[in-house]
Formats: C-alpha cells, sequence, structure tokens
C-alpha cells in the first residue's frame, strides 16, 4: 500500500467535506492583564 497516497486522498477527502480544520498561528503574550493575548506572528496578516 502506498501510505503518501493514502494520507494524501484521505485529508483530501476531509477537505471536500469541510472536516479539516485550519488553526491560526499565534503569539501568546505575557502579562499582567486577567485576560489572556494573542496576535498573528509579526509580519504574518491573518
Amino acid at each position: 500500500m502506498d501510505f503518501e497516497a493514502f494520507v494524501k486522498n484521505e485529508l483530501e477527502g476531509l477537505h471536500n467535506e469541510g472536516r479539516y480544520r485550519v488553526f491560526a498561528d499565534l503569539e501568546r503574550h505575557r502579562g499582567n492583564s486577567r485576560a489572556p493575548r494573542a496576535t498573528p506572528p509579526r509580519g504574518r496578516r491573518m
């Protein structure tokens, strides 16, 4: 079995069904505020 082709086919199926999620790449910030804060990495837009 061609594992690479199998995985590619399965991921393609998930994309087509809308069940593949892509998470935002965020930078987390520390500070003395009560709520956490995050922004896109520098130089990248969301």
